[in-house]
């Protein structure tokens, strides 16, 4: 199995939040792993920004990226199909 490395999930992070930024969007902050161990992503708040967790061991990439782009859209409240399209792209 393929997994992401912590470079690919950095320059993931990195693009998804100037993506953000670009945007006009709230960027979140990205981190690995959740701190419950069994869990495979989180979401938690502090100060009003989101942080996402995402697990990265024994995952397929798109399964991790699609974490990430799914933590975006729910910081931000964002449910249109063309955003996530273009947050794959991304990441890609």
């Amino acid at each position: 199995m393929v997994q992401v490395t912590t470079i690919e999930f950095a320059r993931a992070a990195r693009n998804l939040t100037a993506e953000c930024v670009r945007r006009g969007m709230k960027a979140p902050s990205f981190r690995s792993p959740p701190r419950l161990l069994l869990d495979y992503r989180s979401i938690r708040w502090s100060h009003g920004r989101a942080i996402i967790s995402v697990r990265l061991n024994d995952r397929d990439p798109g399964d991790v990226f699609g974490d990430m782009i799914d933590g975006v859209m729910v910081a931000n409240n964002a449910t249109d199909p063309e955003l996530r399209a273009a947050l794959w792209e991304v990441v890609r």
